[in-house]
């Protein structure tokens, strides 16, 4: 890889074994995620999780078919492509276990954290690059999009690499790297077909980059791409093009143009908030704060202090940014009076603009993509304004203060989410929770038996509303999966029947469930 001059006292501070125990606390915390937390999406997303489990299971049984195409999905999301399903597929193929697509999760958001370290350092400088990485390792919302179960989580490690490339591009004559580009986007596409607001940021780059392309390395990356999308495209079409129907079915929906999600959003990674109103009610977010840090102030203290230093972050890239800006000239000749920092930030806002016209509905998840350049460019705002002393020379205390803070605070959190789980008041369909229904009702159903559950009569108890026992549907599906994947049993099995209460008639299941025999 090419490198841009960047200032002497930049350079010789961040070293290899600072990077290995940036990535060890990486994966402890994302550890943590699965063995604590069991993987449990807070927002909702354990459907999609099941969906994603159910179309692998399909593939490897052969009943699906291999372009991959899923229009099974709920109408009008952006459809996962093949690149999820297989990485999916592999998983369970390998670990046996839907866990195991969460520990490739980890090991892909962990490898995320590397490139975000070497963008940062190409781009902005080594102190920038340990501030970006350290600050990326415990944000508590890129650990939890590391861990649970949904195709966006794979985006920070091929945005990650796609940055790298267009760098390399953008600094070299006839740079192979070029070759990579049209790769990486359609791999991306096939991961989650959000990430097409990058496409205008990635041509721009080139653009401005005003380097002379390697022509056959380019054509031998656009061959690629088409290679990559070729077999979803050739299995589409034999399906009636179900599947990229139904990913533009969105279009003639009503739009719901909020302009502030897409700039709120990456600041959400910032900060060190935690507050997933899906999965608690407003007293077990009180009893959260109170196990974590002491109760609400304490919490308050660490989202506040958090809040400065996102702030400080956001400003700082802004000078650097708005300092190159004021010099005046055409775009070329300001990216390339400050091209690390004017690289970073026209892929972060290009890219965001361009969602804001293109999404109904922009969701954090959808600034994954970019956050090996959203760190990069926080911790370059961070290192600009430390470096220029006095008040704000205290900004790395504050900011050890926010590292230090998540550093408790992730894997306590999600201790007392694994407790939620394991026995709280209500049902939360992590896979292992899932599991252990499972195996209750088979157990009481007998050996040889096949289960139909029945869900259509529960209600939750008294008090409670569906808001609070959203994964319960996911019991009748699961238990299905898992008759899936036992051998075939005999027409003449008999068929036990179920249904499944949370008033408290019947058989204890745990998390206010109960059940018992139905015709």
């Amino acid at each position: 890889m090419s490198e841009r001059r960047l200032p002497i006292d930049e350079r010789a501070v961040a070293s290899p074994w600072l990077l290995a125990a940036i990535l060890l606390l990486a994966f402890l915390l994302r550890a943590a995620g699965i063995v604590w937390g069991q993987s449990l999406n807070p927002d909702g997303g354990q459907g999609d999780a099941l969906e994603a489990v159910e179309v692998a299971t399909d593939c490897l049984r052969g009943e699906g078919r291999w372009h991959l195409g899923q229009p099974r999905f709920r109408p009008g999301s952006k459809l996962p492509g093949p690149a999820w399903t297989l990485v999916c597929a592999g998983a369970l193929r390998v670990g046996g276990s839907p866990e195991a697509i969460a520990w490739i999760l980890v090991a892909a958001n962990v490898g995320a954290i590397g490139l975000t370290w070497s963008l940062a350092r190409r781009t902005v400088g080594d102190r920038a690059a340990i501030w970006a990485t350290l600050l990326l390792a415990v944000s508590p919302l890129a650990v939890q999009n590391s861990v649970v179960i949904y195709n966006p989580a794979l985006a920070p490690l091929l945005g990650g690499a796609l940055a790298l490339a267009l760098w390399e591009v953008t600094g070299t004559e006839r740079s192979r790297a070029i070759a990579a580009v049209p790769v990486l986007c359609a791999l991306l596409l096939q991961i989650h077909m959000s990430v097409v607001f990058l496409l205008p940021a990635v041509v721009a780059l080139v653009w401005l980059g005003a380097r002379r392309l390697h022509g056959g390395w380019a054509a031998v990356g656009f061959l690629g791409g088409i290679l990559v999308t070729g077999p979803y495209l050739l299995g589409d079409a034999r399906e009636g093009w179900a599947n990229t129907r139904a990913m533009f079915g969105a279009a003639t929906a009503e739009r719901s143009f909020e302009p502030l999600a897409a700039l709120i959003s990456p600041a959400r990674f910032l900060l060190s908030h935690w507050a997933p109103r899906s999965l608690y009610t407003d007293a077990e977010l009180l009893e959260l704060q109170r196990q974590t840090l002491g109760g609400p102030l304490g919490y308050g203290l660490l989202v506040g202090t958090s809040a400065v230093v996102a702030l400080a972050a956001v400003v700082g890239a802004a000078w650097l940014v708005g300092r190159a800006l004021r010099a005046g000239g055409g775009p070329r000749a300001i990216y390339a009076r400050a091209p690390g920092p004017f690289f970073l930030a026209l892929l972060i806002v290009l890219s965001l603009v361009t969602g804001v016209l293109l999404e109904v509905d922009f969701r954090p998840r959808y600034c994954l993509v970019i956050l090996p350049a959203l760190f990069a460019l926080a911790g370059a705002g961070l290192e600009h304004l430390r470096s220029r002393g006095g008040l704000l020379g205290g900004l790395p205390a504050l900011a050890g203060l926010v590292i230090l803070g998540n550093v408790w605070f992730v894997p306590a959190q999600y201790r007392f989410q694994g407790r939620q789980i394991d026995a709280g008041p209500r049902f939360l369909g992590s896979f292992r929770n899932l599991e252990r229904v499972d195996r209750a009702l088979r157990a009481a159903a007998g050996e040889g038996a096949r289960i139909e559950l029945l869900d259509d009569g529960f209600q939750p108890p008294a008090g409670w509303n569906w808001r609070w026992y959203v994964d319960v549907p996911l019991l009748r599906r699961y238990v299905r999966w898992r008759e899936w994947q036992r051998p075939p049993t005999p027409e003449t099995a008999p068929v036990r029947r179920l249904a499944l209460f949370g008033d408290g008639r019947g058989q204890p299941l745990g998390n206010g469930l109960s059940w018992e025999w139905t015709r």
